[in-house]
């Protein structure tokens, strides 16, 4: 008795154990938002046994059921292409003696509520930016990372609040991101600041600006403002306190450019730029003196050629005594230059450099251009020096030794001249 129960015992455990078996699968669990794509894989490692698998309410999948499974030299695939909210439930992997089940969690969709793309605020105010969405909480990105300054920028459950902002809050990027914990998904909401202020210079200016009778003066008047400014210039001649309205002004978007043709004592004095939008006014005084014309440069010569350069050594005129005391000293060089088929000239701007060589770049190989320079001081440019002429070297040229290319560029140049 005891040997046919202890027999019956065993066969009863190997019973269970062998129905009880479970198949491979890749998931046990998922949790997916609606509109979402998922796999799970489903296989028989043991015996290699066919497998199938059934849905929710013991309904049998294929390959044209929704969702779908397929088989593969892997396993059984089930495959969700766009997950539904009916998806739900749990899906069995059977095979003849055995079968494992695998749970789909359908989380709600993260969706943005009352959450505006463009916000707008007025500098020294609090600016409220909202940001809300369902089935997620949020946090903030500020330029990419978390705010720094909890003081300044106050996380909330509904949106990020900015204490006393000022201009410099219109450059950040902001960014709203909802996390659905539970599905591990998230998403996010760009959101553009722009706080509203009064014009402000952009960079700091020289007040006082030199100009001589006969040449060309550019008063700049650059400022950040929001929204767009408008511009007007005044004049005052000296011994005059009547400012005169000055029309003939360039101005686009945030910058005003006004150039003066200084034809007489009369142009000089202040220049008044009055830059004004809704949140207030700002006036820029330039003070306009008369300084001297500095003279063209002394020497203009070739120092060294390549196939898309020349290095040009370029000798500033002597400085006389008056320009010595009135500190109108040459300050740079505006080159031009041209090849013969341009109508145009090309001009570069250099500050003075103590080996008095200056590059011009990006140019065309064996190619001849008319070269010539002015002399620049506090009070403008100088008239330009003679035309001179300089070749780039050939591809042929470029090994060779300085002084071969520089003789084979004369020869070039006295070839044209014959």
């Amino acid at each position: 008795m005891k040997s046919a129960a202890a027999s019956g015992l065993v066969l009863l455990a190997l019973f269970v154990g062998f129905t009880t078996a479970k198949l491979y699968l890749t998931h046990q669990t998922a949790v997916r938002e609606e509109q979402q794509s998922l796999s799970v894989m489903c296989k028989d490692k043991e015996k290699g046994s066919k497998v199938m698998w059934r849905g929710p309410k013991n309904r049998p999948l294929g390959d044209r059921t929704n969702p779908m499974s397929r088989v593969t030299m892997y396993g059984v695939q089930l495959i969700f292409t766009k997950i539904r909210k009916e998806d739900m439930g749990i899906y069995t992997c059977m095979s003849e003696n055995e079968s494992s089940e695998f749970e789909l969690i359908v989380s709600p969709t993260v969706d943005f509520v009352d959450t505006p793309t463009e916000v707008n605020g007025t500098e020294g105010n609090d600016i409220f930016m909202r940001c809300e969405a369902t089935n997620a909480r949020t946090e903030w990105l500020i330029d990419g990372e978390f705010p720094s300054d909890a003081l300044r920028y106050q996380e909330m459950a509904d949106g990020l609040l900015i204490k006393n902002a000022d201009a410099s809050d219109s450059e950040h990027d902001y960014v709203c991101k909802a996390i659905n914990i539970n599905a591990g998904t998230f998403a996010t909401r760009a959101i553009n600041l722009t706080v509203k202020h009064r014009p402000r210079l952009k960079y700091a200016k020289e007040d006082i600006v030199y100009g001589y009778i006969g040449g060309e003066v550019d008063l700049v008047c650059e400022v950040l403002a929001e929204p767009e400014p408008k511009f007007k210039w005044f004049h005052t001649s000296p011994g005059s306190l009547v400012a005169k309205q000055v029309k003939g002004t360039t101005s686009v978007a945030k910058v005003s450019i006004l150039k003066i043709k200084l034809r007489n004592a009369a142009d000089l004095g202040d220049y008044k730029c009055q830059v004004s939008n809704s949140e207030g006014t700002l006036d820029v005084i330039f003070t306009v003196l008369k300084g001297t014309a500095p003279n063209p440069p002394q020497i203009l010569d070739l120092s060294e050629a390549t196939e898309s350069s020349l290095a040009l050594m370029i000798e500033e005129p002597e400085v006389t005594e008056q320009e010595n005391r009135t500190n109108m000293l040459p300050k740079g060089f505006k080159v031009e230059y041209r090849t013969f088929e341009e109508a145009k000239w090309n001009a570069k701007r250099f500050a003075l450099a103590e080996d008095k060589i200056y590059l011009v770049g990006n140019l065309t190989k064996n190619t001849t251009y008319q070269v010539r320079a002015a002399t620049e001081n506090p009070a403008g440019f100088s008239e330009f020096s003679n035309i001179t002429e300089f070749s780039t070297t050939s591809a042929a040229c470029a090994p060779l030794t300085f002084f071969s290319c520089t003789s084979a560029v004369l020869l070039a140049i006295v070839s044209r001249l014959i």
